[in-house]
């Protein structure tokens, strides 16, 4: 007769590995997580940080030095054209921009 402790075990783990909803795997206490998920995350700290770097240029140096060292980068080699279309400012950074202008204000 089996051992009923290694019955158990088996049970838990056929019922872990067994499809959750829509499909998907249910996630154990020490699996890891999927790449993708961590690939995300690493991405969107690049975007935040690239628009603080932006936004910080942007409050340090002011609107009129940042727009003439970006018109400066859009007329040299392709690598500076492509820093300067990187460089341009967006929606979010301006917003940004205004409030840490309104707190240093």
């Amino acid at each position: 007769m089996p051992d009923p402790s290694f019955s158990t075990r088996v049970a838990k783990i056929q019922h872990a590995r067994r499809p959750g909803p829509f499909g998907l795997r249910r996630r154990t206490a020490g699996s890891p997580q999927p790449r993708w998920r961590i690939l995300g995350r690493m991405l969107a700290a690049l975007v935040l940080a690239a628009i603080a770097f932006k936004t910080l240029l942007f409050v340090g140096l002011g609107e009129a030095t940042y727009e003439g060292r970006r018109a400066k980068l859009a007329n040299g080699t392709e690598l500076e054209r492509a820093a300067a279309w990187l460089m341009q400012p967006d929606p979010i950074g301006l917003g940004v921009a205004r409030v840490v202008e309104g707190l240093k204000g």
